[in-house]
């Protein structure tokens, strides 16, 4: 019974942290895996780059997924907690996103 304690939190009745992380990520490399081998029939280099912007969508939507699933069924949480949701400022959050990213990368060049 106590060496069921390692894996599973009584209090909150659901696994624990490094459980679930461990969880994710084995989901989350498995549909990698599977978008990878959906994308890796291109002939040649040239067919591949054309479709770089697509595959990238892809992997973001694989890491959506992957995030709500988890958050679901092993969190046992609401997705918009998160953050996951779409409010009426959504796009002011997403353009300071862009922004901030940005701006970071260039004081770390700088910086560099």
């Amino acid at each position: 019974m106590k060496i069921l304690h390692i894996f599973w939190n009584p209090e909150e009745k659901r696994l624990r942290a490094l459980v679930r992380l461990g969880i994710f990520g084995f989901l989350f490399l498995i549909l990698t895996i599977a978008a990878v081998l959906a994308f890796s029939s291109f002939s040649s280099f040239q067919e591949f780059m054309q479709s770089i912007w697509l595959s990238s969508f892809i992997e973001v939507l694989v890491t959506i997924i992957s995030i709500i699933i988890s958050c679901i069924f092993l969190d046992r949480r609401n997705p918009a907690e998160l953050g996951l949701k779409f409010s009426k400022n959504w796009r002011n959050d997403f353009w300071f996103g862009i922004f901030l990213g940005a701006f970071l990368m260039a004081a770390i060049f700088l910086a560099e």
